[in-house]
């Protein structure tokens, strides 16, 4: 599969202006949602995308999580 094909520009988010988008599974203790607020986790992985076009930023990211 190509990476690219895991992005559609036809699909719409909506969110309200001006909130944050967050999303929490239910399974997940709050001292974990909170250690990630503090950023008392260090990212496995870190992807530079600055400068990228939409496609150049499509297939890096796409081949990050495939």
């Amino acid at each position: 599969m190509n990476s690219i094909s895991y992005f559609s520009d036809q699909y719409s988010v909506f969110w309200k202006e001006g909130e944050p988008v967050e999303y929490t599974k239910p399974d997940i203790k709050f001292n974990k949602i909170s250690k990630l607020m503090k950023e008392d986790y260090l990212p496995n992985i870190l992807l530079a995308l600055h400068g990228l076009t939409q496609r150049q930023l499509e297939e890096a990211l796409g081949s990050l999580i495939a």
